[in-house]
């Protein structure tokens, strides 16, 4: 028996891992059909390269996927994730914080010679399946009838947008209809599930849960096992190198364990498992946290926390109290359970409701609080799972629930998660290329600019291409995305020695690429409706949008932009030029940002096309 159902859950998962690769797949193929069918409107369209994924300028997913991408790349050439942006940081703040999530990628990577678009298809596929088996495995236990193991494990796998929002209860009835028929039905082309994305999300989620479940484990043991629980302990602090808001978030969990266990009356054994556990992951996570911040100044890791957006409040957040009523729903079938592993389960369950209801109200003990809302996929998602057990429990129960009904139910889900690739497929293949010409000389860059050599832009979408696309050394840094810790004085004194170095008019580039807040928003919405809605790709608007983007409360007043454009002029002013040799990439569209043609200042053009040229220095 236990033979036919493994097989089961292994071929269920081959299918996930297939359903998964569907949608690149048939986009290429769409792709394909245009360029054939249509070549005019394919020569017309803004994206009409070799199919691509990981797109800077995509604001949905893949925006910040790029970002990681480029330090996965950054692996496969220099064996650590450094920040292809600040490559003159060396120390290991400069890469450790996030490296452990993307090794795995680096090395599906090396597996397609360095193609990260293909990796980033086979990683989705392959932690899809993960999560089916890891899924199927929580069900199957508790159920111990497949016919409902399977439908909730393909349902969790393949629609896991609502475990995401189920516990973010927000009153904004627009909102929630596009977040659930996104969910549910793909819809617009903002690309789903967002729970997909990688690494922070979908493999960063999947390896806390795997600690979880080995803790769970651990809370079942009738002996003691200090070895096994010192070892899951370590793991929990590890996430510090994984992801900062899964280490919060699993401390805080076998804190609250470990103060149940001896508040509550406890099985010694157990008691002392998790107690181990947890005085384990303290000095772990010490090590961890203080190894980050070890080369990295204070005053940078403030201005590094305030271009996150840092709000400074004591306010509790009273939405959170849906945790806590989670958490008494928890208790409640924890006293009424007699079974000791499906105690340990709805106890694990209620002290991680407790923790996240911690994690979101830390700044009342703070004072100050970062990116908050990265804690409610969190919780939601084990949240989720409390009422998923309840469900499997009442299918288990009911004669209704047949393995007929199960076989059902799994052929509804697959058929409607099928549709939904299909869908969303159609809706947004024809935004995922790069333009043809800009293509062409990022070819050109990977084959003949030297290792490391360095590759300047105006261009923010090139400067946040180039460690994706070539092997250069990029030196324009962009402001918003998750990058190493530095002062925004560092960051104006690098930018000025870029704008020199590539002979722009600094009047012309702060006119053009730093925008005054109202400009900026209004910019952004309509790429939101462009994309999100439509489905097009406007290139032209996104340097505008993403030069000197942050959520500093500076960049969000004019007074302060304002401030900030005079600092930046004085050290425009202040600035000189880099010594050669490096290269300059020059797009069509900035040529009107230069104070003359690169050849009067000694620039020798080694590359040219209609969109694109690349001179060196």
């Amino acid at each position: 028996m236990k033979r036919r159902v493994d097989g089961l859950a292994l071929a269920a998962a081959a299918g996930v891992f297939c359903l998964l690769l569907l949608r690149p797949l048939y986009m290429v193929h769409l792709r394909d059909q245009m360029r054939r069918d249509t070549p005019e409107a394919w020569q017309n369209l803004p994206t009409n390269g070799r199919f691509s994924l990981l797109l800077p300028f995509l604001f949905n997913r893949y925006h910040d996927e790029a970002a990681y991408a480029s330090m996965a790349h950054e692996i496969l050439r220099h064996g650590v994730p450094r920040n292809p942006w600040w490559p003159e940081e060396r120390g290991f703040g400069s890469w450790i914080q996030n490296c452990v999530a993307l090794y795995p990628l680096a090395g599906l990577s090396w597996l397609f010679d360095g193609n990260m678009t293909a990796a980033w298809c086979l990683g989705v596929a392959l932690i899809g399946a993960g999560w089916l088996l890891l899924f199927y495995r929580v069900f199957y236990w508790w159920s111990q009838k497949s016919e409902v193991a399977l439908p909730l494990a393909l349902f969790c796998a393949l629609f896991p947008d609502v475990n995401m929002w189920l516990l973010d209860i927000n009153f904004n009835p627009r909102i929630n209809f596009e977040r659930y028929a996104a969910a549910f039905f793909q819809h617009q082309a903002n690309l789903r599930p967002h729970f997909y994305r990688l690494p922070s999300g979908f493999l960063t989620l999947f390896l806390m849960c795997w600690l979880f479940l080995g803790v769970w484990r651990l809370l079942c043991e009738e002996r003691k096992r200090t070895l096994p629980a010192m070892v899951l302990g370590a793991g929990v602090a590890l996430l510090a190198w994984v992801h900062p808001f899964e280490f919060v978030f699993g401390m805080a969990t076998l804190m609250v364990l470990f103060f149940a266990h001896w508040i509550w009356p406890a099985h010694a054994a157990r008691k002392w498992n998790i107690t181990a556990a947890f005085l384990t992951a303290l000095p772990v996570g010490f090590f961890c946290m203080g190894l980050i911040s070890h080369t990295v100044n204070p005053q940078a890791w403030h201005e590094h926390l305030e271009l996150l957006g840092i709000e400074y409040t004591r306010r509790p957040y009273l939405i959170t109290a849906i945790h806590l009523i989670f958490a008494g729903g928890g208790f409640y079938l924890f006293s009424r359970e007699k079974d000791p592993k499906r105690r340990a389960a709805w106890l694990f369950l209620t002290c991680a409701q407790i923790a996240i209801f911690l994690c979101r109200n830390q700044h009342v003990l703070l004072g100050f609080t970062v990116e908050p809302f990265h804690y409610i996929p969190l919780g939601s998602l084990l949240g989720a799972l409390m009422l998923y057990l309840c469900l499997s429990d009442w299918m288990a129960s009911s004669r209704n629930w047949t393995p007929r009904a199960g076989a059902v139910a799994c052929g509804v889900i697959l058929c409607w998660a099928l549709f939904n690739e299909k869908t969303s497929a159609e809706r947004m293949y024809r935004m995922f290329g790069m333009p043809q010409e800009k293509e062409a000389a990022f070819d050109w860059a990977r084959e003949n600019i030297p290792g490391d050599a360095l590759l300047l832009s105006t261009s923010m979408m090139t400067n946040e291409a180039i460690p994706l696309y070539t092997n250069a050394q990029v030196f324009g840094a962009p402001l918003g995305l998750i990058t190493t810790p530095f002062t925004l004085d560092a960051y104006f004194k690098k930018m000025a020695v870029l704008l020199k170095s590539c002979h722009a008019d600094a009047e012309r580039f702060i006119t053009q690429r730093w925008l005054l807040p109202e400009t900026r928003h209004a910019l952004q919405a309509q790429t939101v409706i462009e994309q999100h809605e439509l489905g097009e790709v406007n290139l032209r608007n996104f340097d505008a949008e993403e030069w000197f983007y942050s959520f500093h409360r500076d960049f969000k007043t004019f007074e302060g932009v304002r401030r900030r454009q005079d600092e930046f002029r004085k050290d425009i002013e202040d600035a000189k030029p880099l010594e050669g040799p490096y290269y300059v990439w020059l797009d069509s569209d900035d040529a009107s940002l230069l104070t003359g043609p690169l050849e009067k200042y000694g620039g020798a053009r080694v590359f040219g096309n209609g969109a694109v040229s690349i001179y060196r220095f």
